[in-house]
């Protein structure tokens, strides 16, 4: 089940999975992961029919655009296209919020993931918290 996530325990779903990928499997600081952003995004959840976490991600309105940040999917649960159908859903809601363009700061290493649906790099690869990063957009 895809959603939105509009409760205290679906947030708290969502914080806990980009604590699990970024702040324990990257070795991301966890006071890094979590920003001043987190109330004015959309927050999306993914979950199994046990109602299991397995994906997460956010957007937010930045320069007009939709950027799409902290796409996380469980280890367990990659390459079965649950990240590609989460940015598919993240796309449609951000075009129903009136978005036109999505922009996101990739990880290199799922560069590739992201050209496939759509998403073109923008500009040099930069470091991000010890990891390297390349800005992508598209139009919705």
């Amino acid at each position: 089940m895809y959603k939105i996530a509009d409760s205290k325990k679906e947030l708290n779903d969502c914080f806990e999975l980009r604590k699990e990928v970024f702040v324990d499997e990257q070795n991301v600081p966890q006071e890094n992961e979590f920003d001043e952003f987190e109330d004015e995004s959309t927050h999306i959840i993914v979950y199994d029919n046990d109602k299991r976490p397995l994906a997460t991600a956010r957007y937010r309105s930045y320069q007009g655009k939709a950027k799409i940040e902290r796409v996380v999917v469980v280890k367990d649960q990659r390459m079965h296209g649950i990240g590609r159908r989460l940015m598919q859903f993240i796309e449609e809601a951000a075009q129903k919020d009136g978005f036109k363009e999505a922009v996101l700061n990739g990880q290199i290493q799922a560069q590739s993931f992201y050209e496939s649906l759509g998403y073109h790099p923008q500009g040099e690869i930069f470091i991000e918290e010890e990891i390297k990063h390349i800005k992508m957009q598209k139009q919705l």
